[in-house]
């Protein structure tokens, strides 16, 4: 009977054991997840500061890039003022003072809250058109379309950034969300039912 005992007891121990194992290795997957967010803005924006993209599609692949990681899973609350700070890095002066960063970061925040359901998830983005359009008495008043076509665990979402140069840089000064094709379907056919 003792050695029954002696064998349950152990088995107890071994189980809490394995269990507290399981949840330190699970503490530390949370850890290196949130650092690893803040070593991706904090190496983009470094690049950013060293080697400014020369190209309206080499800004708006660095914007798709922070977008992947602004709209992923693994960004905490705490950590979207250095996300808006680095998009910031992209943004006309114009647009930076239309938008103040208090308002940026609340925004996201809030729309993290109201799709706290199912959030937003950038999978990928693919660059679809680039337009230049040269001044041809100053290349400080040219400007550029930027088409994109992001995906989402919510389906596609294409937008068309328009950027300018300033301070001899390309920086974006706006952008739009076009309707996609599941879009325009589907408010024809509540159009139709109504």
């Amino acid at each position: 009977m003792k050695k029954i005992i002696a064998v349950l007891v152990m088995g107890v121990i071994i189980g809490i054991y394995c269990l507290s194992l399981r949840n330190a290795g699970q503490e530390k997957k949370v850890v290196s997840t949130s650092a690893s967010v803040a070593e991706k803005l904090q190496t983009i924006t470094q690049e950013l500061e060293e080697s400014y993209p020369s190209t309206p599609k080499e800004v708006v692949e660095k914007h798709n890039e922070l977008m992947r990681i602004g709209y992923s899973s693994d960004i905490k609350d705490e950590e979207f003022t250095a996300y808006a700070e680095a998009l910031r890095m992209l943004y006309t002066k114009r647009l930076q003072e239309v938008n103040p960063i208090e308002t940026q970061v609340s925004g996201l925040i809030a729309e993290r809250l109201e799709n706290e359901d199912k959030p937003l998830i950038m999978i990928n983005s693919e660059i679809m058109d680039v337009t230049i359009i040269k001044d041809s008495d100053d290349s400080q008043n040219d400007s550029a379309g930027v088409v994109v076509k992001h995906g989402t665990n919510k389906g596609n979402i294409t937008k068309e950034y328009s950027l300018v140069k300033e301070d001899g840089m390309w920086k974006i000064q706006s952008w739009e969300t076009q309707k996609s094709e599941e879009d325009s379907t589907q408010s024809q056919t509540t159009s139709n039912n109504e």
